[in-house]
This record gives structure tokens, sequence and C-alpha cells, in this order.
């Protein structure tokens, strides 16, 4: 499948650049958080992704994890959620998010990506 476009604020975190990424997207979090949010952008597998959420939604005291469903898309264990993020109340405003079909963290807001899917649908998930 190819590649979907995705608009610059969502891009997926390069490795080499995610704790500039997260310093600059919570400018206010102490560096030791900072950190411990690029070890948790490393999870891999659903059940690690899904607590890597959880415990940064703790860190950057988000609204809890929810997600935004694509009717067409069909992944085994996420079904048709085709995003993951951490809810900080406003969809422009920098976040971690979690793409299921590219299997890839990013930080920033995933507003834009609704945008470009408008066949999107957002649901909660997890409220905390």
């Amino acid at each position: 499948m190819p590649r979907r476009a995705t608009h610059k604020e969502i891009e997926p975190v390069e490795p080499t650049e995610e704790l500039d990424q997260i310093k600059d997207a919570f400018p206010d979090l102490e560096e030791n958080r900072q950190e411990e949010i690029a070890l948790l952008l490393q999870a891999k597998g659903t059940k690690a992704v899904d607590a890597a959420l959880e415990r940064i939604n703790e860190i950057i005291e988000g609204h809890g994890i929810e997600s935004v469903t694509l009717p067409d898309l069909w992944i085994d264990y996420y079904q048709n959620i085709a995003l993951l993020y951490v809810n900080m109340g406003d969809p422009y405003v920098a976040t971690v998010w979690y793409d299921t079909e590219e299997r890839a963290f990013g930080i920033g807001g995933y507003g834009d990506w609704v945008e470009e899917h408008p066949d999107s649908e957002e649901s909660e998930e997890e409220e905390e």
C-alpha cells in the first residue's frame, strides 16, 4: 500500500530528531520527562504502543487516549483505527500520536490529518 500523504505537522518522528521535536513540542517538561518520552516512542508491538501512549498521556497531562477511524481501513489489532493520539483538548495543539497503518509515532497536532481525510471519524478510545 502506498504511503499516505501527511501534513508536515504530523510527519513520523525520525529517531535522530525525536528528542529535539519533543523539546520543541513540550518545552515546559523537565528534561528527564522529555527523555522518557523519547524512549517510549521506541515502542514496538501493539501492547507496547498502547502502554507507551498511556504513559505519555500521564507525562504530558493529557485527557486520555482517543482515536480517529477510517471506514475502509482494517488492521487486525486496531481494526479501523487509523490514528491514536493523546487528547490535549485542541486538535492543533502539539500531542503524541501513533499512525497504526505506518506503525509510526509522531509529534504535532492531528487536526490537519483529520481535515485531509474527510471520511475519518474521531471517537473516544479511553478518557481519564
